[in-house]
């Protein structure tokens, strides 16, 4: 599964940018979290989600990855991160999400394997 990224991506583009006061702080930061693991996903195909680790998380913390707005924020967030790692190749990309999402990643271990 690629987070559905394709078809969320049409959506928020079509839509904008959600607002996301609504949702906490630990929710925001999980949603930016899985938003760059999809864009690392997107440019390193050979890292994959992992994801009983990112249905647990976001089980724990209410969001409901598959509807608005929590589907739009991570949309969004992903586009934004992929904008920031345009200029990597695709093997600087693998090493990063491995460093921060990967089996001892510096950010969310196991997000990606």
């Amino acid at each position: 599964m690629r987070f559905l990224i394709v078809t969320s991506l049409a959506a928020a583009l079509a839509g904008g940018l959600v607002p996301a006061a609504a949702q906490s702080q630990q929710q925001q930061n999980v949603m930016t979290h899985i938003g760059r693991a999809v864009a690392l996903n997107n440019k390193c195909p050979a890292l994959k989600p992992n994801n009983l680790i990112i249905g647990m998380v976001t089980r724990q913390h209410g969001i409901a990855m598959n509807r608005a707005p929590y589907s739009d924020i991570i949309v969004a967030k992903g586009a934004e991160y992929a904008r920031e790692i345009a200029a990597l190749d695709q093997q600087a990309a693998c090493d990063l999400g491995r460093k921060l999402y990967g089996p001892q990643g510096e950010k969310v271990p196991n997000f990606l394997r």
